[in-house]
């Protein structure tokens, strides 16, 4: 499971990146971006970095020792956040 994980970073990380890159792009080229397409865009860009975050934290850090730890200080700070969590991937 590790290797698993380990190959999902290596081309998810510079996913991550792009996806970030192209959500700010309308916001620093405004003038030339303002159509309401580009909006829609980083709506939709928004929705698939939280659903990313969103894996991250309920699914792939339980695999690993210091994902573990995260996720005791997460919930800690936040109870039930990773119910949540988990049946947000689910839906």
């Amino acid at each position: 499971m590790n290797w698993v994980t380990i190959c999902q970073m290596i081309y998810g990380i510079p996913s991550f990146l792009l996806l970030w890159f192209f959500f700010c792009l309308p916001i620093i080229y405004k003038k030339k971006l303002s159509n309401p397409f580009y909006r829609l865009l980083q709506i939709d860009l928004m929705v698939n970095i939280t659903c990313y975050i969103n894996t991250w934290t309920s699914i792939r850090f339980e695999y690993f020792p210091e994902g573990v730890r995260y996720l005791i200080i997460l919930e800690r700070a936040l109870p039930g956040i990773l119910t949540v969590s988990k049946c947000l991937v689910t839906v």
